[in-house]
């Protein structure tokens, strides 16, 4: 359900997770602190780059990736260059302010599924679990919130991918034009992998409980 892993053997798939990781941080961090539209170039770039380093596989996603998140770019973009303009900003300057949002988006979600073709989740829970630690004394639930910030990521690469397969489906019926009923197909196939998550926490949760014996060590005896 979450698998965008690509099984390889490349440079990229043997840095440690903590590196790969912590080079997203800091990006994310650059990216936004930044808001420059030439700093979000050059970490877009470097995350193409770390696609075609990778091979056949990684072209392939990056097309993939590029051919479903265009046309939600373009939509977003025109539609904060029309508001800008609306408000009184000229045309120049409303034209590099969406394009900055864009690409720093794109750069974004670029790292975010490089990291996470990448790396495992087991991998990333890991050094999030480990980076968690110290809040454990505090009585912070460190498995969890690593969980949770390992789904986070691991979503971010899912939605372009459900927009791709999605925009793929609309092209072969015959529909070129990003509609309302494109972003409703999205919204409702996220909402039901949120419930099929939730549903299979869940479930590995009452069977760990079961699976756990009690307090006292003595097992009640079926009656």
């Amino acid at each position: 359900m979450l698998s965008v892993y690509i099984a390889e053997t490349t440079w990229l798939h043997r840095l440690p997770a903590s590196a790969k990781l912590a080079a997203l941080a800091l990006a994310s961090i650059a990216l936004v602190w930044a808001t420059s539209l030439e700093v979000n170039l050059f970490v877009f770039f470097a995350a193409a780059t770390g696609f075609l380093s990778m091979g056949p596989g990684g072209r392939r996603r990056l097309r993939g990736l590029l051919r479903g998140l265009g046309p939600l770019l373009v939509v977003l973009s025109a539609a904060q260059f029309c508001a800008l303009v609306w408000a009184g900003a000229g045309p120049m300057s409303a034209l590099r302010a969406a394009a900055t949002t864009m690409t720093q988006l794109l750069g974004l979600i670029a790292l975010a599924d490089l990291v996470s073709v990448t790396t495992p989740l087991a991998s990333m829970l890991d050094v999030f679990k480990f980076l968690l630690r110290p809040l454990a004394v505090l009585g912070m639930p460190t498995k969890r919130v690593a969980l949770a910030v390992g789904l986070m990521i691991r979503m971010t690469s899912l939605l372009a991918q459900d927009w791709r397969r999605c925009a793929e489906a609309f092209a072969v019926r015959g529909r070129r034009r990003v509609g309302p009923l494109m972003f409703q197909v999205i919204i409702r196939r996220q909402m039901s992998r949120s419930n099929q998550i939730q549903d299979a926490l869940h479930s590995r949760r009452m069977s760990s409980a079961e699976a756990s014996p009690p307090a006292d060590g003595i097992r009640a005896r079926p009656s």
